[in-house]
């Protein structure tokens, strides 16, 4: 069995630099970006007593899945090579598997997916799993987000607070697993990009002959699917740190503010300058805004509880798990 690891992060916080950085090496493979592992954990247990069509079908819900480009024979093989009804890690087993086959050659599979709502779950089907966090400086990530089309067509983040509670709590949630965790900076990985990756290699024992290049890091760019690549486009270019101070010069006083007053625990602990704050001020305006954030989140739930009431329970589980398993204040 290859060794196994997930990257952990938010989105627009440089997972995909990274992921095209370690795939280059002969010894690491990284699989695109797919929510397949989570999904999993989610399927419904009908699609566990049925037969392999039925659970390709369910994940080829997912374009991002089918943009892995998988050998589906293979896979419908495995899966139906497996008990019935289907256990869950069993089938996750079973993709991960197939991914491996892209470079049969590598010691480490990594899978481009942060699960956060199912670390444990995780463990348990992966005993050895370890994890690669990636942290890039909250308010760089919110400002990358307001200005990025996500899949569905709108843009990745429209509420500062719901950004920052977000970034907080993936942190919170990594801390649980820090005994398996190496964290990786954005900003340390764009300007000392050879020394960063050194480390990740050292820290999962990569061996020397592992550690050849076997491709460029724009391969990695080529091989994501259309539907995706227009959110990678710097990835074709070589690490800037220009690109992870740009939010610097676009962010106002009150947006950092009220970000910091949010996540300033986490961002001094990582060694982000924050601003002194006016605590009644800061206090006063994080209130607001988060008022007018859950009204809007409960009239958004129950619009899709009407035209799409399984997605709408799906997402409220995955939001309460993720705020029980990382705490919040």
């Amino acid at each position: 069995m290859k060794k196994v690891a997930f990257i952990l992060y938010d989105s627009r916080s440089g997972s995909t630099l990274l992921a095209s950085l370690l795939n280059r090496y002969s010894g690491v493979l990284v699989t695109l970006e797919s929510a397949f592992v989570s999904r999993i954990f989610e399927m419904p247990a009908k699609v566990l007593f049925g037969d392999s069509d039925r659970v390709l079908e369910y994940l080829s819900q997912e374009i991002q899945f089918t943009e892995l480009c998988l050998d589906e024979v293979e896979l419908s093989k495995r899966i139906e090579a497996l008990s019935k009804p289907y256990l869950r890690g069993d089938i996750i087993k079973a993709v991960v598997d197939v991914c491996a086959l892209h470079k049969p050659n590598a010691e480490l599979l990594v899978i481009k997916h942060p699960p956060y709502s199912y670390l444990n779950e995780v463990i348990g089907v992966f005993p050895d799993v370890r994890f690669i966090q990636i942290i890039r400086d909250g308010r760089g990530v919110y400002h990358s987000k307001i200005n990025a089309v996500s899949l569905s067509g709108g843009a990745m983040a429209d509420s500062l607070v719901m950004a920052a509670w977000d970034w907080r709590w993936k942190i919170r949630c990594s801390e649980r697993v820090e005994r398996r965790l190496f964290t990786v900076r954005y900003e340390d990985l764009v300007s000392d990009t050879r020394g960063q990756l050194a480390g990740i290699l050292k820290w999962f024992r990569i061996g020397a002959e592992s550690q050849v290049f076997s491709g460029e890091q724009t391969d990695y760019f080529v091989s994501i699917g259309s539907n995706q690549r227009v959110l990678h486009k710097n990835i074709a270019k070589d690490p800037s740190a220009a690109i992870a101070e740009k939010w610097k010069s676009s962010m106002t006083a009150r947006e950092n503010n009220l970000y910091s007053y949010i996540a300033g625990k986490e961002l001094r602990a990582f060694g982000y300058d924050v601003p002194r704050l006016r605590p009644v001020h800061a206090a006063a305006d994080y209130y607001y805004q988060t008022l007018r954030l859950l009204l809007r989140k409960l009239l958004n739930f129950v619009h899709l509880l009407v035209v799409a009431p399984g997605l709408a329970w799906i997402k409220l589980r995955r939001r309460l798990k993720l705020v029980l398993v990382s705490g919040y204040d």
